[in-house]
């Protein structure tokens, strides 16, 4: 919030890109590596310890510079009583002696007094960090006493706004003349970064720490009487405040791999030709771009139509706007600032009056509704608590106190209460997916016509000398990447030789036990729909539909109760038993009609009626398909292999010579006569999954264990994503229960050939052996699986077993991208890290790997992100 009063004037226009629709992020998928005790995010909600954590907040920007500890754990103690689980702060203060004529910035009349506390001094442009009990030990004590309250912490790192410094003092201390030099002058930013890097790398390992913040309420320009002016025309836009936002978004996660970040702007729409600031992109806000950014783990918005002049109607669309883009894009919004001044205030500080009936509580009231309705977790401005050693923190004509019940009681407590109730209730996202573009990019590299023909000439005579090409990993991406370097225009196969070498087999990892699912509202959104379109082209080349199972699916969210009585069948395996699998017989008139009572599509009727509460429709036969793994990805093998690449299974890499930073040779053992052998290569494709860190240790990879099994039923194209409540007694065998949670969520894939996949979720219980056939299956693991979906489906239930297995899936730590591209080394590509998404994103991925071979970089997509030297 700007604590100033008077309202920021200067609306310039903005960059005339048109507002794109943007995808969703991926609503499900393996469980999270989380960190105890540390919040993070997944898909539209806030977790915590692997449970949702929606909650109330609010802001006590003050709490570091009120010089007391026994105050600050008064204060969030009487939070913590009211219900509140999460506090917004400073951490920053800025003391400066240096300012341009006219007494720029215009430094002090901050809400909460004068502090002895600051963080950071500036002088004739030397920056200064103060790590004394007058500093940063401050800053301790506040986060200490987070830590011992249980309260989180959001950490704002500078302000727009004079108050407390800011943005302003960096740049008059070095040498920028406008408010909006902060985010590109190189000097200016790498001041910030060194300030920043103290105090994230201070408390990077802290669990009071819900997230840090690039700034409160970053915009091209601020006050017009105590901030620099902003530069003229359209400098300054939603293009250079994004990429400020990534840049700075980057640096912090390089230093903090646990907390989440956010950019602490006010929701700013970019619409073009819409005349409503806020939704120009005026002041250089574009929330989906923002929100967008892989450097972002969530948004904020803020609320104050008396500083804004805007109505209560209006606020209200504000608030379901911002609902809508959490929706859309499935990363949470938090509301963090918000306001409604009491009818004196407003007369005073904005000479404005409303309709007699629109007080705070009301006015307040159906925000938190709306932001409710959308499971938007809310933090208000501000926190007013008495008792202190000062009496009562300030009033900025915001605050709400604790001890004003009229108000408290249904806007704190009351409101604390019902987030919590739906917090508990929360453990399943139902999303619908919105239409689908490429993800643009905001960050673009303008080369000289020179340098580009160059580049041309370099790559086209590389073309014409013989080459080595040897792909590590016999998986999906592997032998795609095998595929589309054979179909790329340089291929000759006269001077262009590619060999696979896989450890066991083709598709003997995660490739053959994954479910196929292929979406177009799956992750990361700049490659996600270049890889469903190859998709869909290749089954029509190739008639993928009878060769790899590739049809459209529609993919929902079901809600259901465990039957119990549904176990008491037991199940043939195609291993153990001959026990004839039948079909069974469609429901009954009077189901269906259950069915179409709840909501629920009259073709899920595979499942028992009376289980079933809710469903949610996530994707249609138009964003979704499948294939099966198994086959798709031996299908890309054989292709490849009749273009003259060389598949050699059972050969295990030992090592890589990429000594002089250039590929040399491949050395591998045959892993059958026990001999080695050593490939002279030009050119290496590191694909092994979560194997690649074993030949390529330079790039690290996780490894997650998934169970998953195959039941032969003969049911409707559905890919499902489920939230089983299971009773107490749920799979007690021999007097002996199972440990279960409440609720579970097992994915269900319908495949076209009479099978049904179902898996369950993720452990790290067994680390990843060396090779794909002994990886080790947990039987009970599988049962459980079993057990559930056999609980909701008589289908399933009377299905034969046809597979019970496990495998690993690879991620890159510190990202929830893959890794794509070359590595700095001269020759070496490496292509890992998918997750749950390797089958959907494996064409883009294959096509991405043959342009960094052949043309020397990226064509086909913005994938800079995915840069494997950023976690080298």
């Amino acid at each position: 919030m700007k604590l100033t009063t008077g309202v920021a004037l200067a609306f310039l226009a903005a960059s005339t890109a048109a507002s794109p629709t943007w995808p969703t992020w991926p609503p499900f998928g393996g469980k999270p590596t989380y960190h105890k005790g540390i919040p993070y995010a997944k898909g539209s909600k806030f977790m915590l310890d692997g449970k949702p954590f929606l909650f109330a907040g609010s802001n006590a920007y003050w709490l570091p510079f009120i010089n007391s500890p026994s105050d600050v754990r008064n204060a969030l103690t009487q939070a913590k009583h009211a219900g509140l689980k999460v506090m917004r702060t400073w951490a920053f203060n800025d003391k400066n002696e240096t300012y341009i004529p006219g007494g720029l910035p215009m430094y002090g009349g901050e809400g909460a007094g004068e502090s002895p506390i600051y963080f950071q001094s500036f002088k004739d442009g030397v920056a200064t960090i103060n790590y004394g009990p007058d500093g940063l030990q401050a800053l301790d004590k506040v986060v200490k006493i987070a830590e011992e309250t249980g309260m989180k912490l959001v950490m704002a790192l500078t302000n727009n706004w004079a108050d407390y410094g800011g943005m302003d003092v960096y740049t008059v201390n070095l040498g920028g003349k406008y408010h909006d030099d902060f985010f590109h002058s190189p000097k200016i930013v790498n001041a910030f970064k060194n300030y920043v890097a103290a105090v994230v790398s201070r408390y990077k390992d802290s669990p009071a720490i819900f997230a840090w913040e690039l700034s409160n309420e970053p915009r091209c320009g601020a006050d017009g009487t105590r901030n620099l002016p902003r530069s003229a025309g359209t400098n300054c836009s939603h293009v250079m405040v994004t990429d400020w936002i990534a840049d700075i978004g980057k640096f912090i996660k390089g230093i903090d791999k646990k907390h989440m970040v956010t950019w602490g702007g006010e929701g700013e729409f970019y619409e073009e030709g819409n005349e409503d600031w806020a939704y120009a992109g005026a002041d250089g806000g574009h929330f989906y771009n923002e929100l967008a950014l892989e450097e972002m783990d969530f948004g904020t918005f803020h609320l104050y139509p008396d500083w804004w002049d805007k109505t209560a109607e209006w606020a209200n669309k504000w608030v379901t706007d911002h609902g809508k883009a959490q929706v859309k894009l499935n990363k949470p919004v938090l509301f963090e600032e918000y306001g409604w001044l009491h009818p004196d205030d407003r007369l005073a500080f904005v000479n404005r009056t409303v309709p007699a009936n629109q007080t705070r509580v009301a006015v307040i009231g159906e925000w938190q509704k709306i932001s409710l309705e959308y499971k938007m977790s809310d933090a208000y401005w501000q926190l007013g608590v008495c008792g202190l050693s000062i009496g009562c923190n300030h009033n900025d004509g915001f605050t709400i106190y604790l001890n004003n019940t009229e108000e408290s009681r249904p806007l704190i407590f009351n409101h604390a209460k019902e987030v919590a109730k739906r917090s508990h209730d929360d453990v399943h996202s139902h999303l619908s997916p919105p239409s689908l573009l490429l993800r643009p990019t905001t960050r673009t590299i303008d080369l000289a016509p020179s340098t580009v023909q160059a580049e041309a000439t370099v790559m086209a005579s590389l073309s014409n000398e013989k080459r080595h090409i040897v792909i590590i990993g016999g998986g999906i991406i592997g032998c795609t990447s095998a595929y589309f370097l054979t179909r790329h225009p340089s291929y000759n196969p006269d001077l262009h030789s590619i060999t696979i070498l896989e450890a066991t087999a083709i598709a003997a990892g995660a490739s053959g036990k994954a479910g196929g699912l292929l979406a177009l509202w799956a992750y990361p959104p700049s490659i996600v729909p270049l890889s469903f379109r190859l998709h869909a082209e290749l089954a029509a080349k190739h008639d993928g539909a009878k060769r790899w199972g590739y049809r459209a699916a529609q993919a929902g969210s079901i809600r259901a109760k465990a039957q119990s009585n549904r176990l008491e069948t037991p199940k043939t395996d195609s291993s153990t038993g001959t026990t004839e699998w039948q079909k069974l017989p469609k429901q009954d008139e009077a189901s269906l009609k259950s069915l179409e009572k709840k909501g629920i599509p009259e073709d899920l009727d595979w499942f028992i009626p009376e289980g079933l509460t809710e469903y949610s429709s996530i994707g249609d036969a138009g964003s979704t398909a499948q294939v099966h793994p198994y086959q798709f990805t031996t299908s890309m093998a054989e292709l490849a292999q009749e273009k003259g690449v060389e598949v050699k299974v059972g050969a295990h890499v030992d090592s890589i010579d990429y000594t002089g930073g250039h590929v040399k040779s491949v050395t591998y053992t045959d892993r059958q006569t026990k001999q080695t052998h050593t490939i002279p290569v030009t050119d290496i494709v590191v694909s092994a999954g979560p194997w690649s860190s074993h030949v390529f240790p330079d790039v690290a990879v996780d490894a997650m264990r998934a169970h998953s099994v195959t039941i032969n039923a003969d049911v409707t194209p559905y890919v499902l994503f489920t939230d089983i409540e299971l009773p107490k007694d749920f799979g007690a065998q021999d007097g002996k229960k199972r440990k279960h949670g409440k609720r579970v969520h097992p994915e269900v894939y319908a495949r076209p050939n009479g099978e049904v996949y179902a898996c369950g979720e993720g452990d790290e219980l067994i680390p990843l052996p060396s090779t794909a056939d002994l990886v080790q299956c947990d039987p009970s693991r599988c049962q459980d699986v079993i057990d559930y979906v056999s609980s909701i489906s008589d289908e399933l239930r009377t299905g034969e077993v046809t597979a019970r297995q496990a495998c690993y899936l690879p991620s890159i730590p510190g990202s929830s991208s893959p890794v794509i591209g070359d590595t700095g080394i001269k020759g070496m590509v490496v292509a890992t890290g998918h997750l749950c998404w390797g089958i959907q994103n494996s064409c883009a991925t294959g096509k991405l790997v043959s342009e960094f071979v052949f043309d020397g970089k990226a064509k086909s997509a913005q994938i800079g992100s995915m840069d494997p030297k950023i976690y080298m």
